[in-house]
């Protein structure tokens, strides 16, 4: 895939335009595609080669590749583009490339990869870090109009859910991002308190999903079926998610 623009959103999140010949083969199902480039930065790049039984041959040594799922924010299917919104994160080699693409710049990608939907329910309660603003999009467009949903949104200064959330139904909960992951349990409890959803969807940092999923189960008694919180990073492993 090729760089069309690389520009800021808001304080932490870069947007990456990449254009490629069938884009729509990309984007039929899944909310995410597997982004790749090489480890050692600046090496030009060599791509996996497919075996005899169809899985993916990768590339060793000098030329391994760095390959981390990343949300398709939205396409353009007669410009052929697609857009990946990219939160920072300091030891990120992605987060690092989106700042520093060029146009013309290639990067790699396999996909698409992923839940695509939110198994149907009468009430949703959303939660996103800067991570997962693009899946909480993607998603809260696709549950059906009738349905109720409350979102928890990791929203830094400069943030327009009009410029995000294509549905005006939604209820909106804007934290301050340094604050979601310390205040994100106590929020949860705070909205099924008031008016219980019937499904829970959280994604951030690993750790805060892990115990976010204890949460839901212990304190609030939701089984798997109920709920689904994903892990989008993690803090202390370079590169993780991005």
């Amino acid at each position: 895939m090729q760089v069309v623009q690389s520009e800021a959103l808001v304080t932490g999140l870069q947007r990456v335009t990449l254009r490629f010949p069938n884009i729509s083969d990309l984007v039929d199902d899944g909310l995410h595609v597997r982004l790749m480039m090489p480890k050692d930065v600046g090496r030009a790049p060599v791509w996996p080669v497919m075996a005899e039984n169809g899985s993916p041959v990768w590339p060793q040594g000098d030329d391994e590749l760095h390959a981390r799922f990343i949300t398709i924010a939205d396409n353009d299917l007669a410009n052929e583009t697609v857009a990946l919104d990219i939160a920072s994160h300091d030891d990120g080699l992605v987060s690092r490339w989106a700042v520093s693409a060029k146009p013309g710049d290639e990067v790699g990608a396999m996909g698409p990869a992923g839940l695509s939907a939110l198994p149907v329910r009468e009430s949703y309660l959303l939660a996103a870090d800067l991570t997962a603003i693009s899946s909480l999009k993607r998603l809260a467009r696709d549950i059906p109009a009738s349905a109720r949903i409350t979102a928890i949104v990791a929203a830094p200064a400069g943030f327009d859910p009009a410029d995000c959330f294509q549905r005006d139904d939604l209820s909106l909960r804007l934290v301050e991002p340094d604050a979601f992951e310390s205040t994100v349990q106590a929020r949860i409890a705070q909205e099924m308190d008031a008016d219980r959803a019937e499904f829970v969807w959280f994604a951030g940092e690993f750790e805060n999903a892990q115990s976010t999923r204890k949460f839901l189960k212990s304190e609030l008694g939701m089984t798997k079926d109920d709920q689904l919180c994903a892990a989008y990073w993690r803090r202390g492993h370079a590169g993780y998610g991005s």
